[in-house]
């Protein structure tokens, strides 16, 4: 999740507001809990700030002036609060909120010393941004600068959350201004996309990014085929990319052929596949196989399709831990973070 302008509620649901500073682990379990909240409740959007413990007093101290949280003017702990204006709290109380709202809770959901890494992988994120502000309002031309070794993960990751955080945009019908940004910090690419081949999606128009920070690869149904897998090494190895996002679509032939493939395997009978459609077909009917084979008899037909891309998703990524040897490499040597999306052609989720 990254800062951004406030919105509005999205239908009926509340829209959370947090903001704290970057060294806080109470912080960092309020950011988990959003993050939980989004993935979950797709009516629910959470803004978070994130502040430089540097920049968080003057933040706080204006933030409460301005919303009537005069208890957090000190800047004494993160808080959160609606789109309604209303304080939700601290983090036991947004804890609280969200238990008796939503039955989750941050309460056990890591060991001290995991949320101690997440707390300094936000401020490394806040400090990168902070020197990106300065960058902007100086008018300095920033360098292209690989990740330190070990933290090239970081990297990605932060990419691929300013993805999501752009589709949340778009999908408010909100565009950022990217000629704001300084000269040279969008000159390399930070992400892999790997798109569905014939999908008609457009990555950086889905993203709200420039088209820049993107290197696409394109393949049948986001197979993992030869040329795929060297078009990905390419942006890995040679264009340095730390991230590396499976994206995922509702509607193309090559689900649609492998939907047709899974479906007259559990009837018994073959569909007749081409030389060149056997390479992606086959291997996504086996995931869809699964789904369809475990399926509740009412579920409806758009779920089906939904939950069988998911699993063809999450093999290719699971794939790409495990059995590549490229990307196994990078992933156990924390250079490289893989997540996937789904898109239905307008939107696009992360899963």
């Amino acid at each position: 999740l990254r800062p951004g302008s406030m919105a509005s509620s999205a239908d009926n649901e509340p829209t959370y507001f947090i903001a704290g500073p970057a060294d806080s682990t109470d912080f960092a379990k309020m950011e988990y809990l959003g993050e939980l909240l989004m993935r979950n409740l797709p009516d629910v959007s959470v803004e978070v700030h994130r502040l430089h413990p540097e920049d968080w007093p003057a933040y706080a101290a204006e933030a409460a002036r301005r919303l009537g949280f005069s208890r957090f003017a000190d800047g004494h702990a993160a808080f959160a609060w609606t789109a309604a204006g209303y304080c939700v709290g601290d983090a036991s109380q947004f804890n609280a909120n969200c238990i008796k709202k939503y039955n989750v809770s941050f309460d056990t959901a890591y060991a001290n010393d995991h949320w101690d890494k997440i707390v300094a992988e936000n401020l490394e994120e806040a400090s990168v941004e902070r020197s990106l502000h300065h960058a902007r309002t100086s008018g300095e031309r920033v360098q292209p600068s690989l990740p330190p070794p070990g933290e090239g993960s970081l990297y990605g990751r932060t990419g691929i959350d300013q993805l999501f955080y752009g589709a949340r945009r778009v999908r408010r019908g909100e565009h950022r201004d990217w000629s704001r940004e300084p000269l040279g910090a969008l000159d390399t690419p930070e992400v892999v996309v790997v798109v569905p081949a014939g999908a008609q999606l457009v990555p950086h128009k889905l993203f709200d990014v420039p088209e820049s920070v993107l290197f696409i690869v394109q393949s049948p149904g986001g197979a993992l085929t030869p040329d795929c897998l060297e078009g990905i090494s390419y942006g890995l190895t040679e264009l340095r990319c730390p991230g590396l996002l499976l994206l995922g679509a509702l509607h193309c032939d090559a689900v649609d052929l492998a939907l047709k493939v899974a479906q007259a395997a559990q009837r018994g009978m073959t569909v007749p596949l081409a030389p060149s459609e056997r390479a992606y077909a086959e291997p996504m009917a086996a995931a869809f196989s699964r789904v369809l084979t475990n399926a509740p008899p009412a579920t409806s037909q758009a779920a089906l399709r939904a939950a069988c891309v998911e699993e063809w998703l999450r093999s290719c990524e699971k794939q790409l831990r495990e059995t590549v040897p490229a990307t196994l490499a990078l992933v156990r040597h924390r250079e490289l973070h893989i997540a996937c999306g789904l898109c239905d052609g307008v939107s696009v989720d992360m899963v």
